[in-house]
Protein backbone atom coordinates (compact mmCIF):
# COMPACT_ATOMS: atom_id res chain seq x y z
CA UNK A 1 0.00 0.00 0.00
CA UNK A 2 2.63 2.78 1.09
CA UNK A 3 5.20 1.87 -2.14
CA UNK A 4 1.67 2.29 -4.37
CA UNK A 5 1.02 5.86 -2.87
CA UNK A 6 4.99 6.57 -3.33
CA UNK A 7 4.48 5.57 -6.69
CA UNK A 8 1.42 7.40 -7.20
CA UNK A 9 2.85 10.65 -6.25
CA UNK A 10 6.05 10.01 -7.68
CA UNK A 11 4.54 9.61 -11.23
CA UNK A 12 2.05 12.80 -10.66
CA UNK A 13 5.40 14.85 -9.89
CA UNK A 14 7.50 13.71 -12.84
CA UNK A 15 4.41 15.07 -15.05
CA UNK A 16 4.19 18.16 -13.42
CA UNK A 17 7.56 19.04 -13.86
CA UNK A 18 7.52 17.73 -17.00
CA UNK A 19 4.90 20.04 -17.54
CA UNK A 20 6.51 23.41 -15.91
CA UNK A 21 9.64 23.08 -18.21
CA UNK A 22 7.32 23.45 -21.19
CA UNK A 23 7.66 26.99 -19.78
CA UNK A 24 11.39 27.26 -20.30
CA UNK A 25 11.62 27.37 -23.79
CA UNK A 26 14.72 28.61 -25.85
CA UNK A 27 14.39 31.16 -28.74
CA UNK A 28 14.28 29.13 -31.96
CA UNK A 29 15.95 31.28 -34.38
CA UNK A 30 16.62 31.47 -38.30
CA UNK A 31 18.00 35.11 -39.14
CA UNK A 32 17.42 37.27 -42.55
CA UNK A 33 19.57 35.29 -45.06
CA UNK A 34 21.22 37.19 -47.81
CA UNK A 35 21.00 34.67 -50.56
CA UNK A 36 24.03 36.10 -52.69
CA UNK A 37 26.17 35.29 -49.61
CA UNK A 38 25.48 31.38 -48.86
CA UNK A 39 27.31 28.91 -50.37
CA UNK A 40 25.06 27.83 -53.09
CA UNK A 41 25.66 31.44 -54.39
CA UNK A 42 29.06 31.40 -54.01
CA UNK A 43 30.76 27.81 -54.85
CA UNK A 44 29.79 25.81 -57.89
CA UNK A 45 28.66 22.05 -57.07
CA UNK A 46 26.72 19.64 -58.50
CA UNK A 47 23.18 19.04 -57.74
CA UNK A 48 23.72 15.69 -56.16
CA UNK A 49 26.30 17.46 -53.72
CA UNK A 50 23.74 20.45 -53.15
CA UNK A 51 21.29 18.08 -52.00
CA UNK A 52 23.26 16.40 -49.35
CA UNK A 53 24.57 19.79 -47.88
CA UNK A 54 20.95 20.86 -48.04
CA UNK A 55 19.53 17.48 -46.47
CA UNK A 56 22.08 16.91 -43.93
CA UNK A 57 23.44 20.15 -43.19
CA UNK A 58 21.21 22.98 -43.82
CA UNK A 59 19.43 22.80 -40.36
CA UNK A 60 22.32 23.39 -38.36
CA UNK A 61 24.33 25.21 -40.39
CA UNK A 62 22.43 27.63 -42.12
CA UNK A 63 20.02 30.42 -41.19
CA UNK A 64 17.34 28.12 -43.00
CA UNK A 65 16.46 25.95 -40.11
CA UNK A 66 13.25 23.48 -40.12
CA UNK A 67 12.30 23.45 -36.60
CA UNK A 68 10.43 20.23 -36.27
CA UNK A 69 7.53 19.59 -34.15
CA UNK A 70 9.21 17.74 -31.30
CA UNK A 71 11.85 21.26 -30.96
CA UNK A 72 8.56 22.40 -29.45
CA UNK A 73 9.24 20.10 -26.69
CA UNK A 74 11.31 20.45 -23.61
CA UNK A 75 13.98 18.76 -22.94
CA UNK A 76 14.93 17.93 -26.39
CA UNK A 77 14.14 21.40 -27.21
CA UNK A 78 17.18 22.89 -25.27
CA UNK A 79 19.35 19.77 -26.70
CA UNK A 80 18.46 20.90 -30.46
CA UNK A 81 18.81 24.77 -29.89
CA UNK A 82 21.33 24.71 -27.80
CA UNK A 83 23.02 22.41 -31.02
CA UNK A 84 21.92 24.78 -33.93
CA UNK A 85 23.55 27.67 -31.87
CA UNK A 86 27.01 26.24 -31.56
CA UNK A 87 26.84 24.59 -35.24
CA UNK A 88 26.12 27.59 -36.48
CA UNK A 89 29.07 29.80 -35.75
CA UNK A 90 31.36 27.05 -37.37
CA UNK A 91 30.15 26.94 -40.12
CA UNK A 92 27.42 28.69 -41.58
CA UNK A 93 26.30 28.46 -45.33
CA UNK A 94 23.93 31.35 -44.85
CA UNK A 95 26.73 33.61 -44.49
CA UNK A 96 29.63 32.18 -46.38
CA UNK A 97 30.70 34.98 -49.17
CA UNK A 98 31.44 36.54 -45.57
CA UNK A 99 34.48 34.26 -45.15
CA UNK A 100 37.68 35.65 -47.18
CA UNK A 101 38.76 32.78 -50.22
CA UNK A 102 41.24 31.06 -47.82
CA UNK A 103 38.86 30.90 -44.79
CA UNK A 104 36.39 29.21 -47.59
CA UNK A 105 39.27 26.96 -49.02
CA UNK A 106 40.05 25.43 -45.55
CA UNK A 107 35.91 25.36 -44.46
CA UNK A 108 35.87 23.39 -47.48
CA UNK A 109 38.49 21.03 -46.53
CA UNK A 110 37.30 20.53 -42.89
CA UNK A 111 33.99 19.49 -44.34
CA UNK A 112 35.73 16.73 -46.09
CA UNK A 113 37.53 16.00 -43.37
CA UNK A 114 34.21 15.40 -40.93
CA UNK A 115 32.19 13.73 -43.87
CA UNK A 116 34.99 11.07 -44.52
CA UNK A 117 35.99 10.46 -40.47
CA UNK A 118 32.24 10.19 -39.75
CA UNK A 119 32.11 13.14 -37.40
CA UNK A 120 29.28 14.91 -39.68
CA UNK A 121 26.58 14.70 -39.95
CA UNK A 122 26.05 14.46 -36.38
CA UNK A 123 25.21 11.15 -35.48
CA UNK A 124 21.40 11.25 -34.99
CA UNK A 125 20.65 12.92 -38.40
CA UNK A 126 23.00 10.63 -40.77
CA UNK A 127 20.52 7.95 -39.97
CA UNK A 128 18.16 9.86 -41.97
CA UNK A 129 20.27 11.68 -44.60
CA UNK A 130 23.50 9.97 -45.10
CA UNK A 131 25.01 6.73 -44.71
CA UNK A 132 28.44 6.24 -44.28
CA UNK A 133 30.97 3.64 -45.62
CA UNK A 134 34.16 2.52 -46.43
CA UNK A 135 33.71 3.22 -49.67
CA UNK A 136 32.83 6.95 -48.91
CA UNK A 137 29.62 9.02 -48.46
CA UNK A 138 26.57 7.39 -49.66
CA UNK A 139 23.16 9.09 -50.00
CA UNK A 140 20.60 6.53 -47.89
CA UNK A 141 18.56 4.96 -50.08
CA UNK A 142 20.41 5.21 -52.87
CA UNK A 143 23.76 2.81 -54.42
CA UNK A 144 25.58 6.06 -55.31
CA UNK A 145 28.98 7.01 -54.32
CA UNK A 146 29.11 10.35 -53.49
CA UNK A 147 32.74 11.30 -52.39
CA UNK A 148 33.36 15.48 -51.38
CA UNK A 149 36.49 16.75 -53.17
CA UNK A 150 37.67 20.06 -51.72
CA UNK A 151 39.18 22.45 -53.96
CA UNK A 152 39.38 26.74 -53.62
CA UNK A 153 35.90 27.37 -54.14
CA UNK A 154 34.85 24.16 -55.75
CA UNK A 155 32.72 21.04 -54.77
CA UNK A 156 32.93 18.16 -57.31
CA UNK A 157 31.44 15.22 -56.55
CA UNK A 158 32.88 12.10 -57.94
CA UNK A 159 29.26 9.74 -58.59
CA UNK A 160 29.27 6.01 -58.85
CA UNK A 161 27.96 2.97 -57.80
CA UNK A 162 29.25 1.58 -54.13
CA UNK A 163 28.89 -1.69 -53.37
CA UNK A 164 25.96 -2.74 -50.76
CA UNK A 165 28.30 -3.76 -47.77
CA UNK A 166 27.24 -2.35 -44.60
CA UNK A 167 29.08 -1.96 -41.05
Amino acid sequence: MMLKRISKWLVITLVVLFLAIQFVRPARTNPAVDESQTIFARTQMTPPVAAILDRSCRDCHSNKTVWPWYTNVAPVSWFIVNHVNEARPLLNFSEWGKLDRDRQSKKLQQICDEVSDGGMPYTRRRESTLRLDRCGTRAAGRHYQVKLLAFPFTFLAAVGMCQNRER
